[in-house]
Order: C-alpha cells, then sequence, then structure tokens
C-alpha cells in the first residue's frame, strides 16, 4: 500500500498542483470526472486501514466510513487528513504523512482554493524537507488570510529550517498574537532557546503545556513536555530532566521521544542499566538513528560489545535515512571525517541554519579543514545558542586554531556539564589533562 501512496504523491499523477481560485461547483464535478483514476488512487492511500488500534486509529476508521458515504465533502477529507497527521505524530511514523497528504489532496481536488488542504500539504513539506515549498504553500494561505495561525506556523518552522531567524521569529510572533495555544507557545520558547534565552524558554514550555494539557490528543502536551525536559538535561539537571520526561510518560507511555530522552538523563547520572531498557522500548517503537546512536552509548557503558556492534550496524543502516545526523554521529565519533564533510555540506545545501553549520564545523575540525571549521562554527554560534555539545566544539575549533585560552573553557564548561555527551566528555577530559 505504501508503495501506491507514493508512487501517487511523487509521481504528479494528478499534474499540476491545484490552483489556489476556487471552482464552482458544477465546473469541479467536471474536473472529478476528469481525474477520476487519480482520484480513486488518493481515496485508496486516504483510506488505508490505520496501522494500530488505538482510540485515534478508531476515529479514523469513523471519518473513513463517512467520507465513503460522502466522498465529495471536502471538509471529511480534510478531517482524515488530519487525523493522518496525528497519527504520524504519536507513533513516530513519518510514512502515515503520505496518507495525509493524499487525503489532502483528494480535497483540494473538490475545493481547490481550501486553505485547511493546503496548511496539511504545508506539514508534508516540512516533513519532507521542502521548506521553500512550504513557505510558498504558507504564503498563499496567508495571501488570502493573514491571520492563519497554521500557516504561519509553517511559515515560521520552515524559514527556522532555513537559518533565516529573523522571518520565523516574525510568523511565530504574529500567531502568538492571533492565538496564544501551544503551538504558538512552542514554537516561541523554541525560538527563545534557539536565541540564547533558555530561561525565557522555559516559561514559554509551560505556557505551551498548560494551553494544551486539556486537548484529547495528549502528544502536543507531551511532546512540550520533552521539550522542556531537554533544557533541564542540557543544564545538567538530570534528576530535573527526568521528573520532567516521567511527566510526559505519565500523558503517553510509550512516546519513544521521553524514553530517549530519560535514557539519555540517566545514563548521565551513570545508571547505564536503567537507561538500557528505555533506550530499547524507543528503539522499537521509533527505529531512527538518534536512537540507535543511543543505544550504543549505553551498551558502551555496559562494555556489551554484542549491543554495541549492532547498535553500529543499525546507526550505519540508519544513516540513509537522516543523513545530518549521520554526519553527526561521524564526526563525533571520528570516523569517517571526509564522508562527515560532504554530507553535511550537501545538507547545507537545503538549510543554512545553525545546527546544520555546527555539524558541518565539526566535521571540518576533524578533517583538519580547521579553517573552514572556524567560519562554519563562527555561523553555527551567530544566535547565541548555549547547547553544551555546540560549545564545546567551539573551544574544541578555537583550541587547533592556537587559541590556548579555549583549554580553560573546556575545563569550565566540563565541570559545568560534566555528561553533556559521552564521546566528547572524554575527548574534553584529555585535552584538559583531567
Amino acid at each position: 500500500m505504501q508503495r501506491i501512496v507514493l508512487l501517487v504523491l511523487a509521481g504528479g499523477i494528478l499534474g499540476c498542483e491545484p490552483s489556489p481560485p476556487a471552482a464552482s461547483s458544477e465546473s469541479q464535478g467536471v474536473a472529478n470526472e476528469a481525474v477520476a483514476p487519480e482520484v480513486r488512487l488518493l481515496e485508496f492511500a486516504a483510506l488505508s486501514p490505520p496501522p494500530g488500534k488505538g482510540p485515534l486509529d478508531a476515529a479514523l476508521l469513523k471519518e473513513q466510513a463517512a467520507a465513503k458515504a460522502n466522498p465529495l465533502r471536502a471538509d471529511l477529507w480534510i478531517v482524515i487528513a488530519q487525523s493522518w497527521v496525528r497519527l504520524a505524530r504519536n507513533a513516530s511514523d513519518k510514512s502515515l504523512y503520505a496518507n495525509a497528504e493524499a487525503a489532502a489532496r483528494r480535497a483540494l481536488a473538490i475545493e481547490p482554493a481550501n486553505a485547511a488542504a493546503h496548511n496539511v500539504r504545508g506539514l508534508v513539506m516540512l516533513d519532507q524537507h521542502r521548506f521553500k515549498e512550504a513557505i510558498e504553500a504558507a504564503n498563499a494561505v496567508l495571501a488570502a488570510d493573514p491571520t492563519n495561525s497554521m500557516a504561519l506556523g509553517t511559515l515560521s518552522d520552515a524559514n527556522l529550517e532555513l537559518g533565516q531567524i529573523e522571518a520565523a521569529t516574525d510568523a511565530a510572533q504574529k500567531m502568538l498574537d492571533q492565538k496564544p495555544n501551544l503551538p504558538s507557545y512552542a514554537r516561541a520558547a523554541h525560538l527563545k532557546y534557539v536565541t540564547g534565552d533558555p530561561d525565557a524558554a522555559k516559561v514559554l514550555y509551560r505556557l505551551a503545556f498548560d494551553a494544551g494539557r486539556g486537548q484529547q490528543d495528549r502528544e502536543p502536551a507531551a511532546w512540550v513536555l520533552v521539550e522542556a525536559a531537554e533544557l533541564f538535561r542540557l543544564e545538567a539537571d538530570y534528576e530535573g530532566a527526568i521528573a520532567g520526561f516521567d511527566v510526559a510518560l505519565e500523558r503517553l507511555s510509550n512516546f519513544p521521544p521521553a524514553l530517549a530522552g530519560k535514557a539519555r538523563a540517566l545514563l548521565a547520572l551513570g545508571r547505564a542499566d536503567d537507561a538500557r531498557p528505555l533506550a530499547e522500548q524507543a528503539g522499537k517503537a521509533r527505529p531512527d538513528l538518534r536512537t540507535a546512536w543511543l543505544l550504543e552509548d549505553v551498551c558502551l557503558a555496559l562494555r556489551d560489545d554484542p549491543c554495541v556492534a549492532q547498535a553500529r550496524s543499525d546507526v550505519t543502516t540508519l544513516g540513509e535515512k537522516d543523513t545530518l545526523a549521520y554526519a553527526d554521529y561521524l564526526s563525533i565519533r571520528n570516523e569517517q571525517p571526509d564522508r562527515a564533510v560532504e554530507l553535511a555540506t550537501d545538507e547545507l545545501a537545503q538549510r543554512a541554519n545553525s545546527e546544520v553549520q555546527r555539524v558541518l564545523a565539526f566535521a571540518q575540525y576533524r578533517a583538519g579543514n580547521l579553517g573552514e571549521a572556524q567560519k562554519a562554527s563562527a555561523l553555527a554560534n551567530r544566535h547565541g545558542t548555549t547547547n553544551p555539545v555546540l560549545r564545546y566544539q567551539t573551544l574544541a575549533i578555537r583550541l587547533a586554531n592556537a587559541d590556548e585560552g579555549a583549554r580553560s573553557e573546556i575545563a569550565t564548561l566540563v565541570g559545568e556539564r560534566p555528561a553533556f555527551e559521552p564521546t566528547l566528555v572524554k575527548e574534553a577530559a584529555a585535552l584538559t589533562g583531567q
């Protein structure tokens, strides 16, 4: 089924994108007849059985039944598209976004100017790293309705990915002005962290959680809790972080980001035995590169060589799907530095944000390209982000460029953040003689 979904969406079987002006009901009927085979394929994808047996899956089945009975009602297809998005987020299964896009496109075949359907497609574009297209889609919606909160959110997210902080902040502020709720507070919180104000970010994450804690869909509030807990973990308040991850897990017991976050905090406290089952559970629920990397770190701490070997194999396999994370892994592990530079450079062509610059800078450092490392490091730090991994990597690059003052700053960092990243902490100790 998934292969058919991807053929429908990637191949452009519908031809051009739906034009913005709304057609009359009579012309829509003619259009529906003209694209009937393609529409049937979209319906096949949108009406595919949901992956699980939970409440969201049950709700989707009811919505699909309603759309089958009334296939020319665009609003029913939009509800289905939104449910597929919720399932993708709750199950941490990005493949389900393809079903969401199919349902949104089915709605657009009926109402080409439907803003809600275009907004769903904007979410899909973000997930597929089609950031410039996402900006175009959001701006098209905003041209008709400048107050559309979801389009403003997409505009903010896409600009942030492209490293356009001012535009991202402007869209987030407009979103917050229109509707102070979980999505707007959460975006404002992340932007505050990225621009070097973690204390303000914590306050905003709390507002986001309070605004969304009563929602029927528990995933958004759980996600906000994880984001907030990550700030505590990065500041070496591991017990505080664990408390936050636990609250998130009370809302969603098998939520992969909370499981992985708690495992990282436990590992930082030297409790690798306790971290292992959580890391394994996170990997089963969401098999991505960073959870495989986490499990490798846990098993290295436990000196479980077979587990380490399997986790490393998983990282290599999953690296094909997440090239930025793989470049980060290779550079931190100090393996295949030229490959890490290549992957990060390719990623930079798609989105020139601070995180990509951070990964590229350290990859260049590992490859011995110290001048290029220094340039990328300056760009990675241009917004004042306080992430301790970035801080260490910046200092290591400075030290390699004969800035001896960086050595004492590394010692200070390790004193403040004693377990910020397993591999780099050991390296920092060697650089400072600790």
